[in-house]
């Protein structure tokens, strides 16, 4: 069988295993150490709070995640995303090491100051703006010789095989008329699958899969949703599928499994206008750019010269809970309703708040139950901990079982990168 991923001698194209076992009998005895070339499989549990995992598990109702990640894998219980806790930011770091500030995806959109043009990722092609906004390598790209597949993920810049391929229409059906959230995960652990039923010489090393109905649950039933629930637990039930089909092939060995989400989620279901309160108050588009996302935190862009009065203005707004103001290199806090929540690592992500000259020059966080846009039983993107701490557990072959302390969402690149280095 003609292997479709090769590369830096470490697979032939017609017999990968016999190769390998060559080179264990005839090279280490000169001094060589065999690199054997894990697989890396990546799930992304969009918008799973870390306490919903726990809640499931100290139940009993996931006895596979117990197993296999928790009682002989590692997790971390007190890992953050970035700031702000959106989806296109915590990827682009899950996948370039790097944080908001220095990845070129500051948040959901973006608005050009001298263009006047807005760059929005939650939109048809979304994907291709994604690829050439990031800055830097993606593990795509330099996982490449191992073979990369990329299953459903928003970010896809050097994967070999993309799915899907073409608009997922059928998918789009069962979410967005028949409001079925759980299509979202049942398609694309189906393509998993289907990718995994080919012959193991063809089977990409890394994969990464992005599971996306908690995220639409938790937006449209609220985030301690009894549907978030049992879609875990039917999560559950595959990776015990999964864990024993590795087994049967003698890969469990040679396997890590990597289960993350990347934001939580906290309850939310009142609409804020902030564009039609600053135009009421005298404030016209040429004054400022207000993002338009359904989260509870937008960036202001201002346009004139009107910083001191917009930002008196929004102090005012009693649905506002904090402000971040870019002020030359710093970052200012003003506090209106409330302060920034003292979660892990706050003080370190709004100091590089606006790094990036993409960010806007306000950054606005709205209190609970408020959020931006249209109404919603659950959003995120602000800095409580119900949005700002994440799932993050493995298993593998180099993973010292037991439970770990803080990590960063970040942490996922450069862990990633040391599973392929690891000699045996």
């Amino acid at each position: 069988m003609k292997s479709k991923f090769c590369g830096a001698g470490h697979r032939t194209k017609k017999h990968p295993f016999l190769t390998q076992l060559f080179n264990f009998i005839f090279l280490s005895g000169a001094g060589h150490r065999l690199l054997i070339i894990p697989f890396v499989f990546h799930f992304n549990l969009d918008g799973l709070r870390y306490d919903t995992l726990k809640k499931n598990l100290e139940a009993g109702r996931l006895p596979n995640i117990q197993k296999y990640l928790v009682d002989e894998g590692a997790w971390y219980h007190r890992a953050v995303t970035v700031f702000p806790s959106v989806s296109t930011s915590a990827y682009a770091s899950f996948y370039t090491g790097l944080p908001p500030a220095e990845s070129g995806v500051p948040f959901l959109e973006w608005y050009d100051r001298r263009t006047h043009k807005v760059t929005g990722y939650l939109s048809l092609g979304g994907k291709k703006k994604l690829g050439r906004d990031l800055r830097g390598p993606t593990l795509f790209e330099e996982l490449a010789p191992y073979g990369t597949a990329a299953i459903y993920n928003p970010f896809e810049r050097g994967a070999q095989i993309k799915i899907p391929k073409k608009f997922p229409w059928r998918v789009s059906w069962e979410t967005g008329v028949l409001h079925d959230g759980t299509a979202l995960d049942r398609n694309a652990l189906r393509k998993f699958t289907k990718l995994l039923q080919r012959p193991v010489d063809d089977w990409p090393h890394f994969i990464s899969t992005a599971l996306f109905s908690t995220d639409y649950l938790g937006h449209h039933d609220g985030p301690q949703s009894g549907a978030i629930d049992d879609n875990l637990q039917k999560f559950d039930l595959f990776l015990g599928e999964l864990m024993q089909m590795l087994i049967q092939k003698g890969l469990s060995d040679q396997t890590y499994l990597l289960i993350t989400s990347d934001h939580g989620m906290h309850a939310t279901q009142k609409h804020f206008n902030l564009k039609k309160r600053l135009k009421k108050a005298g404030f016209t588009s040429k004054d400022f750019y207000l993002s338009n996302r359904g989260v509870s935190t937008n960036f202001l862009y201002l346009l004139g010269d009107k910083k001191e009065g917009l930002i008196e203005t929004l102090q005012q707004q009693p649905e506002i809970e904090w402000l971040a103001i870019r002020d030359g290199t710093e970052t200012r806090i003003l506090a209106v309703s409330g302060a920034p929540n003292a979660v892990v690592d706050a003080v370190f992500q709004l100091q590089h708040i606006f790094d990036d000259e993409r960010s806007g020059d306000i950054l606005i966080q709205l209190k609970p139950p408020w959020l931006f846009r249209k109404d919603k039983n659950g959003t995120h993107g602000s800095l409580s901990d119900e949005d700002m701490q994440i799932v993050f557990m493995m298993r593998g072959p180099r993973v010292q079982p037991g439970p770990r302390g803080f990590a960063r969402s970040t942490e996922v690149y450069s862990l990633i990168h040391s599973w392929f280095s690891e000699e045996k």
